[in-house]
């Protein structure tokens, strides 16, 4: 009688597995099997939703083997994600490739490379420039180079580069410097011909099964630093190349000691009173200050390389709490991971299970209507702002559809969300909700009724880290709408803007 409930609960793992498993290309096994026990995955998810706002993605691996993996609705295993910063590390392969192919070293001049874009009179400091020292992010300028490179007067990035002044040697000073990786991918272009997303694709990309990945430009020239975009699994598949020092499927990619140089203490990054930026820096790698190391983007985009565990977990999120995330990952999670394999627990590996088929991010929670909802519907707002973008709003509902069309310069969008639930669809309106973009983005949305003269409605663009919430607020004849954004490089509150009804 054990015997057969044993083998019961075990040909249900079994099944359960074999679920995980159609959405994942790596080999799956129980969390227990690799040392790790589906209660503490259990606990490290409750304490992401606990702390930090919000996740988006996470997948787990340990010995080479998927134990967990979790999108949080709307988002999805299948949808790409900007990776901010965590781009650079990518960028950093295609320079091992590079050196390995022998189309360039480590120790070669920035200057040989553009000498048609050099100022008049370079400085010593500039010509003794080496691509080692864009890889440390230790160029010898005092600041990043990024914002004198987005826009320049001439549309030349590399020569906007070179132009700035470099006041200390290079190779001394760490300063994290964006623009340095840009330069890195503006060499690889000139030397293999082609742009770095490009040079990946046959060396990195098309070996892991990476399908698709989409690498923002400035002046044709990927930036290197930011604006790659690929799914969570892709990451995770990044990171296990690392791990096994360049091996995939039992053929060497990358080259062993540049993973071994691009992961190492290649240079001093200083005292960080947060603790996890000041274990050094390697090539557009960051040391971490108690175990491995990790590729790291704004927002929360990370892909921790751990070999002291023989693990790697990736990351998606949209927070400004990069740290806590990564407090929780070194300091609750790991010291508890066992070297040895643990007795199964079916019990909580079925928690696990439903936990990981339940996670959302919650959509806008309020009614469904209000005694008010009839006075605006099909009403036009011609609204007054000129900072915020839209210049006139619509809006109408069916039960528990809301639809809101936002007019703007260059023409109009319509969103349409519900309540209580998550609407996915695609949209060429800007996060900015400003202006258009010149491809269309996926966004989902959800709406309710937060009080009887207020509207909420939640934007996600899941693609993204964004997520916005707006607030219109609704009397007689006029609407008011605020709104934050979760995350920004500079404010995250919107600038709170009015309408009025037009041709009442």
């Amino acid at each position: 009688m054990i015997k057969s409930k044993i083998h019961l609960l075990f040909v249900l793992l079994c099944a359960s597995l074999s679920t995980f498993a159609q959405v994942s290309s790596f080999q799956v096994s129980s969390p227990e099997e690799q040392g790790i026990s589906s209660e503490s995955i259990n606990v490290f998810i409750t304490s992401l939703e606990k702390n930090i706002h919000t996740v988006h993605s996470f997948v787990m691996l340990r010995h080479g083997k998927l134990v967990a993996e979790g999108w949080w609705n709307p988002y999805k295993s299948e949808n790409p994600h900007t990776l901010w910063s965590l781009s650079k590390s990518f960028t950093s392969a295609g320079v091992g490739f590079a050196v390995q192919e022998k189309l360039l070293s480590i120790n070669d001049r920035v200057i040989s490379f553009f000498p048609n874009d050099l100022p008049k009179d370079p400085s010593d400091n500039l010509k003794n420039m080496r691509i080692k020292d864009l890889l440390t992010m230790s160029t010898g300028q005092r600041r990043d180079a990024l914002p004198a490179m987005i826009n320049p007067a001439d549309n030349n990035p590399v020569k906007a580069f070179l132009a700035l002044p470099v006041e200390q040697k290079p190779g001394t000073l760490f300063i994290y410097n964006t623009g340095a990786t840009y330069m890195l991918s503006a060499i690889i272009q000139k030397v293999a011909g082609q742009k770095l997303v490009d040079y990946l694709k046959p060396r990195l990309f098309d070996p892991l099964d990476i399908k698709n990945p989409q690498w923002a430009e400035g002046s044709g020239i990927n930036w290197g630093g930011y604006g790659l975009a690929i799914s969570t699994e892709a990451i995770a598949k990044f990171g296990q190349l690392y791990l096994q020092k360049g091996i995939w499927n039992g053929k060497r990619l990358l080259a062993e000691d540049w993973i071994n140089q691009s992961s190492a203490k290649q240079v001093s990054n200083g005292s960080d009173p947060l603790g996890h930026w000041d274990s050094g820096y390697g090539f557009q790698f960051w040391r971490n200050p108690k175990y491995g190391y990790r590729a790291d983007g704004a927002f929360g985009q990370f892909c921790f390389i751990l070999p002291e565990f023989d693990m790697v977990i990736a990351m998606t999120s949209g927070t400004s709490d990069t740290k806590g995330i990564m407090d929780i990952v070194s300091d609750n999670f790991l010291p508890i991971l066992n070297k040895e394999k643990l007795s199964e627990e079916p019990a909580a590996w079925t928690r696990l299970k439903n936990k990981l088929a339940s996670l959302s991010i919650p959509p806008a929670a309020g009614n469904i209507s209000s005694p008010i909802a009839k006075k605006v519907l099909r009403k036009t707002y011609q609204l007054d702002n000129i900072e915020f973008g839209p210049k006139a709003v619509t809006f109408s509902s069916n039960k528990k559809i809301n639809t809101i069309v936002f007019q703007t310069q260059n023409g109009s969008e319509k969103i349409i969300s519900e309540t209580g639930k998550w609407r996915t669809a695609e949209t060429s309106l800007h996060p900015t909700l400003a202006s258009f973009t010149d491809t269309k983005q996926k966004l989902s949305s959800s709406s309710a009724w937060i009080s009887e003269d207020t509207l909420e409605l939640d934007l996600l663009y899941i693609e993204t880290e964004v997520m916005i919430k707006l607030f219109f607020k609704f009397e007689a004849d006029k609407v008011s709408i605020s709104g934050d954004r979760n995350v920004n490089f500079g404010a995250t509150k919107l600038p709170v803007i009015k309408g009025i009804v037009k041709n009442k």
